[in-house]
Parts: C-alpha cells; structure tokens; sequence
C-alpha cells in the first residue's frame, strides 16, 4: 500500500507540469449517453500499460487473487483515481462555444483484465446544447502529457441513446501532427446531434 500512495503521489507530481513526455499509457474506450436533451453522460474505461499496471496491481490487490475486489475498490479510488478530480479526469467537452470539464464522476469499479489495471468510470455531462442541430468535439487527455490517452483500436467510441435524438460521431486523427509539433490534441470525438 506504501508503494501505491508513492507511485500515486509521484504521477499527480509529475502530472503538474514536470513531465514533457508520457510515462503512463493509457488504452481507452467512451460511451457517449444521451437522451432527449442531449448529451448527460460519459462512460469511460481506461486500460492502463502493463508496467502501471503490475505496480499498482501488487498494492492494490491485498490478497493476490488477480482481481480487484468489493473491499479492494474503495481503497483503488481513494488512492488511484480521486486525484484526477483537479484535471477533471482529463477530460474536455465543448459545445456551442462553451466549455465543459466535469467537476464529479461515479460509478468507478476497478479491476484486471490480462493483468493490466482497468478503471471504469462515469462523468455527468451538464453542458446543455442551447437548441438543434448541436455539435461538440469531446478530448479525452492529460494536459501535462504525463499520461498518454490514446483510443483503442476497433470500435472505441459507441453511442447509448435513450432517447429519440440522431446522434453521428467520428473521431479525427492528428497524433502524427501532436507528435511532431505538440500543438493540439492527438484525437478528437466529433458529434452532431439532431432531431
């Protein structure tokens, strides 16, 4: 447990602007959830790089069963992921000129999946889309480039629609630009809304 608080305090740290290239890499997919009014959640899961993960792993899981359980999850979120309130869980949502990074998240479960740490996660979105048509292009990414979030590969962005709204999304590439210049974000989420 001392080592997981060291390795946690290190990366919030290094996350303050010590860091100029990534030393965590995580994998991860977005869910978008909407409903009549547009978009109100996120659901988030990140997979962590297996060298993050195998430290975090031997603190967290205290009795070795290569998995994360009920009594071990609280103490992953208090230590591994509370933190990530200050960068807003490194993500960032705009839509009709405004901006939004989530102040809260719920829903957090953590667990192990081929040995590497995954968080699973839900941000409430309170960003309201002013009238239809609306579009809005969502980042999901560390600021301070201590943390490299790339989308996994296949099918990383879906769409949970309850309600009656036509909703279209594309993710645009730049992490050749990103890389060469460090100037704007590797991967953005477009996404129209209509009714």
């Amino acid at each position: 447990m001392r080592r997981a608080v060291l390795w946690i305090l290190t990366f919030t740290f290094l996350i303050t602007g010590l860091a100029a290239h990534p030393h965590v890499f995580i994998e991860h997919t977005v869910e978008i959830q909407v409903n009549d009014s547009g978009v109100h959640a996120l659901k988030l899961r990140w997979v962590f790089d297996e060298m993050f993960s195998s430290m975090l792993i031997q603190d967290f899981d205290t009795n070795k069963n290569k998995k994360i359980d009920p009594s071990e999850n609280p103490v992953v979120k208090k230590n591994g992921f509370d933190n990530l309130l200050e960068y807003h869980y490194f993500v960032f949502m705009k839509m009709g000129g405004k901006s939004f990074y989530p102040s809260r998240a719920g829903d957090f479960q953590a667990s192990i999946a081929n040995n590497r740490l995954v968080y699973s996660f839900t941000v409430p979105v309170t960003l309201k889309t002013g009238g239809f048509p609306a579009k809005a292009e969502l980042v999901i990414k560390d600021p301070s480039n201590y943390a490299d979030l790339t989308l996994i590969k296949g099918n990383p962005v879906t769409v949970l629609n309850t309600g009656s709204l036509k909703i279209s999304h594309r993710v645009v590439d730049n992490r050749a630009q990103f890389r060469r210049t460090g100037e704007g974000y590797p991967e953005i989420m477009l996404i129209e809304l209509r009714k």
